[in-house]
């Protein structure tokens, strides 16, 4: 196979530096992640955003093919957008290293992390950083950090526990370019 999970658990924030993940689109009616614990994938993609190759999240279960003995499934957190719009926290607990969090787009919201040296920990999602409710996180990722041009990036977060601490990512998704295309049995756009 690729091994595109081997190289995002080895090392996900190099790997982040090289690929750009495409997240399912939650704007064009496709299927979408359920909330909570998932077993992750990543497929392969022939795009190229920016001079990175392109893969594709996906869950175990939507995988071409059964899981083997030798399948290295990214274990983790699916955080969907509060369709409130209200601050939103969650508790987070690690049961494994590397363990991560992934995020809906952001589009000018704030994510964080209250403890970044613990595996069990309180995840958050503000959608109205100006109120400041994440002061008390340690770890955070503002638009200020991933659209400094206010260009209206929509991006999503990558939250990774690496057995020692929490780290914070983020990679440019569906909204950067506006491009739409049918990929497989889900919908996709970069």
């Amino acid at each position: 196979m690729h091994g595109l999970n081997r190289k995002f658990l080895r090392n996900p924030q190099k790997f982040l530096d090289q690929y750009i993940i495409l997240m399912p689109s939650i704007d064009k009616g496709s299927w979408r992640f359920s909330s909570g614990l998932q077993t992750f994938d990543l497929r392969r993609d022939n795009r190229n955003i920016f001079g990175r190759q392109c893969c594709l999240l996906t869950t175990m279960e939507r995988r071409d093919k059964d899981a083997g003995m030798f399948t290295n499934s990214i274990y983790g957190n699916w955080i969907p957008i509060n369709s409130s719009g209200s601050f939103t926290a969650c508790n987070i607990v690690a049961n494994r290293a590397p363990y991560f969090i992934f995020t809906e787009q952001l589009g000018g919201c704030s994510i964080g992390i209250l403890n970044t040296n613990s595996p069990n920990t309180v995840f958050a999602h503000d959608p109205n950083p100006n109120k400041n409710k994440l002061s008390d996180y340690q770890l955070t990722l503002s638009a200020k950090q991933y659209d400094p041009k206010e260009n209206d990036i929509n991006t999503s977060g990558v939250c990774w526990w690496d057995g020692v601490q929490w780290n914070i990512g983020f990679c440019v998704t569906y909204d950067s370019t506006g491009f739409y295309q049918q990929i497989g049995q889900d919908n996709y756009t970069q």
